[in-house]
């Protein structure tokens, strides 16, 4: 498994999960970090490869400038699987679908008084922008909401936002949404409604107060599942299915109901019970 970096607690506990799942089949999990590097994610693959892997999980897209390897790669058939969102690669990928959540959080701020909303996102991947962006523009136009995008092509752009005034807000990313409220800061009396994306790994460490609603990727269940896709994909010789999971949406009044998962204390327990 090759993930970002270990500061970003979804892939700390993507890594507990994986390794879970891994060692119930009976195979043991390998790790690299390549630190958000186009150069270091090819050296984890071609150190992966070196070790022995029998296949690799990637944590997100290949790198664009990497499009000629990850193409290799492709042509002569080593698994691979991606997390989080799909890639351009033909690789098979576990990608969450949005479009539900998006309705219904959109519907939210469309009940809220809202007529005009923004969806804001730094650089991602082409088919998973796309994908999300198509997500919002349709739940807008189901709404009679008018849709404006802004994808950033640097994560420091987001702090400029709020100079706009919004007052719905859309935020795609953990990260994102922490630089927009940085950004935010600036103006004490510009309060959007705002919406983020998180995970149940993620939701304990979020604004909540600063949110009227927020949209939550299943990221245990996506993790467990990639683990399944390419342990059977390496058994059986056929390559992993496409797969997709759906988010949820929640508005504040439902905060309670979302319920956030502490992997340190899980497995806490579970050692003192077998002690």
């Amino acid at each position: 498994m090759i993930a970002c970096n270990f500061s970003n607690q979804y892939f700390a506990a993507a890594t507990e999960i994986a390794m879970d799942e891994a060692e119930k089949s009976g195979y043991a999990l390998q790790l690299k970090l390549m630190r958000f590097s186009p150069e270091r994610e090819v050296e984890c693959v071609n150190e992966m490869r070196s070790l022995g892997a029998d296949g690799i999980i990637l944590g997100g897209a290949p790198s664009d400038c990497n499009r000629e390897y990850f193409q290799w790669l492709k042509h002569i058939g080593y698994p691979m699987l991606t997390l989080g969102t799909g890639n351009g690669y033909g690789f098979p990928a576990l990608a969450v679908d949005h479009t539900e959540a998006m309705l219904n959080a959109v519907g939210h701020l469309h009940s809220l008084g809202h007529r005009r909303i923004r969806l804001c996102m730094t650089r991602q991947p082409e088919s998973f922008r796309n994908a999300l962006s198509l997500a919002f523009t349709d739940a807008c136009r189901q709404h009679c909401i008018q849709a404006e995008i802004s994808c950033c092509q640097a994560m420091h752009e987001l702090a400029a936002i709020p100079a706009m005034r919004e007052d719905a807000v859309i935020v795609y990313g953990k990260y994102s949404l922490r630089i927009f409220l940085d950004g935010q800061a600036k103006f004490p009396r510009y309060k959007p409604d705002l919406i983020g994306f998180f995970n149940e790994w993620t939701w304990a460490s979020s604004p909540q107060k600063q949110l009227c609603g927020v949209i939550i990727n299943p990221a245990e269940q996506e993790v467990r599942s990639a683990v399944h896709q390419i342990i059977a994909s390496l058994e059986s010789n056929l390559e992993a299915r496409k797969e997709q999971h759906v988010s949820s949406f929640y508005a504040a009044v439902d905060f309670r109901n979302i319920k956030a998962i502490d992997l340190t204390s899980r497995y806490l327990l579970i050692n003192e019970k077998n002690s």
